[in-house]
């Protein structure tokens, strides 16, 4: 997600977030590369830490 796009809702983002797992699982295993792994890891850290900052943006103030 870039600046440009509008942020999206929780579900929005889980349902993304499942959406981009699915399609790791799709690949075939003679395409499972070193650059296929690195872009799956950078894609997942990505998505995770929006799920992050999203639930922590949703705690109350300690």
């Amino acid at each position: 997600m870039t600046e440009s796009e509008p942020e999206l809702s929780f579900d929005e983002l889980l349902a993304e977030s499942r959406e981009l797992i699915e399609d790791f699982d799709s690949v075939p295993w003679p395409q499972m590369t070193a650059m296929f792994y690195q872009h799956a890891y950078e894609e997942l850290r990505l998505h995770l830490g929006m799920i992050l900052d999203a639930l922590e943006s949703d705690r109350p103030a300690s």
